[in-house]
């Protein structure tokens, strides 16, 4: 049998989503994405915390340890797989610093789940993943430690006595019943990894990168549906903030003289207000600047169907500036 469980139990106090739930589950009490999974044949237990954030997660960890007083095997995540440090304008010494920060975060995270689920066996997935186009030359900022560093450092902070650690390649397999895995693990030749990236992934192209470069005239007269859709989720939600969106214009070196250089979104029903320059950003106290090709963000602006704000950010295809990072 297979139970889904919000990861956070549905209790906003723990969640502290940034702009509250969304509409469904503020009617039918969750849709979250980070789900936990229960998988159990009457024989064996298997957990699946995927991605789901530890401070979420305690209060449902506690439910499932509470229904099932033995775990055979735990898949935990093992990276954060966020945009920052790396789409932020930071120092590249500040890149640095944050992306082993963000690195060791995330395996303490990996730990302290396996220390609160007490699994007979843990397997470290669903981490690799490596940015390709002109967004290859973030990879080594990310602060995503590789499989293999992950499992020694696993290895390294976790007794194997009480937790044994497993690392599986690809189309490979663990058999509980056995506690026996199907060939052992060959590691990745990392300088191959990296040729191939120079080599292939950096020719590749995306399909926004197809189009033709929008006018600025052209995105201003989007923005206002956009802005409206904006609002009327905003209000349904009850999310309100007073830092301002500061949305570049100027990006792919299109900007006439006479044109704006960004637009400033309200997050409070203030609307929408244009940018002709520099000074007029610097007098909004707190602020997120977000930059990226004009022709990826006419598609945003035209609806998720073209092109979702999630998924382009966790894809490292906006650039971030605030005053917060500088």
């Amino acid at each position: 049998m297979n139970y889904a469980q919000a990861s956070d139990n549905c209790d906003p106090n723990v969640c502290g989503k940034l702009m509250g739930c969304g509409l469904l589950e503020t009617k039918f009490g969750t849709t979250q994405i980070d789900t936990m999974s229960i998988i159990d044949n009457e024989k064996e237990v298997i957990v699946n915390t995927n991605d789901c954030p530890l401070q979420i997660a305690k209060n449902t960890t506690k439910l499932v340890k509470s229904l099932y007083s033995k775990i055979d095997l735990l898949l935990v995540g093992y990276v954060k797989a966020s945009s920052y440090p790396q789409t932020f304008e930071l120092e590249t010494e500040e890149k640095i610093i944050e992306s082993k920060k963000k690195q060791e975060q995330k395996l303490e995270t990996t730990k302290d789940f396996i220390n609160l689920f007490e699994p007979k066996s843990y397997i470290p997935f669903a981490g690799r993943y490596t940015l390709t186009g002109k967004c290859a030359e973030l990879n080594q900022h990310r602060g995503e430690p590789e499989l293999e560093y992950a499992f020694e450092w696993l290895k390294k902070n976790i007794p194997q006595e009480k937790h044994k650690g497993i690392i599986l390649n690809h189309n490979e397999f663990f058999d509980i019943s056995k506690n026996q895995v199907s060939k052992d693990y060959e590691p990745i030749d990392l300088q191959e990894k990296q040729n191939y990236v120079e080599n292939n992934f950096l020719k590749k192209s995306f399909d926004y990168e197809k189009e033709q470069i929008p006018e600025i005239s052209e995105l201003l007269e989007l923005i206002p549906k956009a802005y409206e859709n904006f609002e009327l989720v905003r209000k349904k939600i009850g999310w309100i903030s007073d830092t301002t969106i500061i949305l570049r214009l100027d990006g792919n070196n299109n900007k006439k003289d006479d044109e704006p250089i960004a637009a400033a979104i309200s997050c409070n029903g203030d609307g929408v207000q244009v940018i002709n320059n520099e000074e007029d950003i610097s007098k909004f106290k707190k602020y997120l600047q977000m930059s990226l090709d004009l022709r990826l963000l006419k598609w945003l602006l035209l609806g998720p169907k073209k092109a979702h704000w999630s998924l382009v950010d966790i894809g490292c295809h906006i650039k971030y500036k605030s005053p917060k990072y500088l």
